[in-house]
């Protein structure tokens, strides 16, 4: 079937920084910027078809548009997704380079967006990480926020660890404690090596 598609967008010079995205629209005369905002919008609430929609308006807007769209997209899986789907940043990574593979304005290249939209759409979601993070950016800016080292932290690798005389078996002890440890896996290596840090440092 003959591509049909429109391909006049008018993409706005912004001077050192490329491209203006809240002046430039799209082939079919939407602002980019917002296309961008409905977008990711759509893409937290699931509504697939819309998404895929507002993609499509600024995929088909350039070279440079493609590339703004796809830096959303990456952000988009670790800002959104985050720790509810650590994948999504990989899976997403992958069907962007494999667009960029494929021929300009070829609609595979746009499948594979439509793929990676509605990936997106349906994955599970948290702001868990970015929200810590910016609690922790404004809390730093507003002098609220203040973390000592902690004791743990203080190893043989530290000149202070090792003036307290901290060798391997405070670290194997206490710096290697593991939260969240696979219990399944065998504790027989780090064992023998404690053993062995307690004879080298003459403990018992």
């Amino acid at each position: 079937m003959e591509n049909r598609e429109k391909f006049d967008a008018n993409l706005v010079g912004g001077g050192k920084r490329g491209i203006n995205w809240f002046k430039s629209t799209s082939p079919y005369g939407y602002n980019i910027a917002a296309c961008v905002s409905a977008l990711v919008k759509e893409i937290r609430r699931g509504n697939e078809k819309n998404a895929i929609y507002w993609g499509h308006q600024v995929a088909i807007s350039g070279i440079q548009a493609e590339r703004f769209l796809w830096e959303i997209l990456r952000a988009h899986s670790i800002e959104e997704c985050g720790v509810a789907n650590p994948s999504a940043i990989c899976v997403v990574t992958d069907v962007m380079r494999l667009y960029f593979d494929l021929p300009e304005r070829d609609d595979r290249r746009y499948a594979t967006l439509a793929f990676a939209v509605v990936y997106l759409a349906r994955s599970k979601k948290t702001r868990y990480s970015n929200e810590l993070f910016a609690q922790m950016k404004c809390q730093l800016r507003n002098a609220t926020l203040h973390i000592e080292i902690p004791n743990y932290a203080i190893d043989l690798h530290l000149p202070e660890g090792r003036q307290l005389g901290r060798g391997h078996l405070h670290y194997l002890l206490e710096a290697a404690s593991l939260t969240n440890e696979d219990e399944s896996l065998s504790k027989e290596a780090r064992e023998w090596l404690i053993e062995l840090a307690r004879q080298k440092e003459g403990e018992k």
